[in-house]
């Protein structure tokens, strides 16, 4: 997939195993991939609140106890399927989504 058509290749789908967070850098943008039991999904790495990253550490997005995405800064915690805030000075906002396709066990982003 080449980013002529805006959608560029990130990893293989096996390189994701189930519940596991990946930080993706393209350019510019930093996008979280998320597999959350079999299911993708990707959002900008910015936190509503203060635009900080949500990231602790490379790669590391969930909460303590792997139910929510939780940013670092100020421990907000934002559902995993729909990147709504449910806990912190962002409740109510959410993470931006980014657009994601599997083509072929391909994980393709459109930015």
């Amino acid at each position: 997939m080449s980013s002529g058509s805006g959608w560029v290749e990130v990893c293989r789908v096996e390189d994701l195993p189930e519940t596991s967070t990946r930080g993706i850098s393209l350019g510019t943008n930093e996008v979280i991939l998320v597999n959350w039991f079999g299911q993708l999904f990707a959002y900008r790495n910015h936190c509503p609140h203060l635009g900080w990253p949500l990231n602790f550490e490379t790669d590391r997005f969930f909460d303590s106890e792997q139910r929510f995405l939780q940013c670092s800064n100020h421990m907000a915690l934002f559902e995993v399927e729909t990147g709504h805030c449910i806990a912190g000075p962002c409740s109510g906002q959410q993470l931006e989504t980014v657009p994601l396709q599997v083509i072929e066990g391909r994980v393709c982003l459109h930015l």
